[in-house]
């Protein structure tokens, strides 16, 4: 049987609902201090194919919203990885943003752009899309929103302009910029990116510094 784009997005967002709650019950999981600890969240992320964890080993262990999670988020949480491959800004409202209607995420952690960015979108028409995202998860009752701005691409597309209008969107509709600016990647011609643990590793570090803060 052949799954639809939302579909796909749902079998993802199973796994990793189990996996976190699986999780969740070990008392070797790592997280921030007890005493920091609040109530479980319930935690949503939206992203392309290096969100899904495409091209690792074990996705589930080590991609990024999985390192996250199992570092800031306190016992008893759930994750949900709504993300697809070739994901933008657009396609995320239409096949990820549903799963939040039945999910009622209190976080939300959001990395996207890239693709729009190679599909040849306008700075304005990503941002425009980012405070679609933003706006509609907040009239949902998320109380957190973090969504990343871009990597440099080496010998690839120009990110700057687009990553000004995302901090100027995040910073309108209320949402925390987490700042990947610095990063150096390769993304192949849809504009995904092409992932290493290294790579993973320094996104959750740049996410967990903004929940953090």
């Amino acid at each position: 049987m052949t799954l639809r784009p939302a579909g796909r997005a749902l079998v993802v967002a199973l796994a990793a609902a189990i996996a976190a709650s699986a999780c969740a019950s070990d008392p070797k999981r790592t997280g921030a201090p007890a005493a920091t600890r609040a109530a479980p969240h319930s935690v949503i992320v939206f992203g392309s194919g290096v969100t899904v964890g495409d091209r690792l080993d074990d996705a589930i262990r080590d991609a990024w919203p999985r390192l996250v999670f199992d570092e800031s988020f306190p016992l008893g949480s759930i994750l949900v990885n709504a993300a697809m491959r070739h994901a933008t800004f657009a396609t995320a409202l239409t096949d990820q943003l549903p799963l939040a209607a039945s999910t009622r995420p209190d976080t939300a952690l959001i990395w996207l752009g890239l693709n729009d960015v190679y599909a040849g979108e306008t700075p304005a028409t990503v941002a425009a899309g980012a405070t679609a995202l933003v706006t509609a998860l907040e009239r949902s009752g998320t109380r957190r929103v973090l969504i990343a701005n871009l990597p440099t691409v080496d010998g690839g597309r120009s990110v700057a302009a687009t990553n000004l209008a995302l901090g100027r969107a995040a910073a309108r509709d209320g949402a925390v910029t987490v700042d990947l600016s610095a990063l150096h990647v390769t993304a192949d011609d849809s504009g995904d990116v092409v992932p290493t643990k290294a790579l993973h590793r320094r996104v959750a570090d740049a996410f967990e510094r903004a929940l953090r803060g």
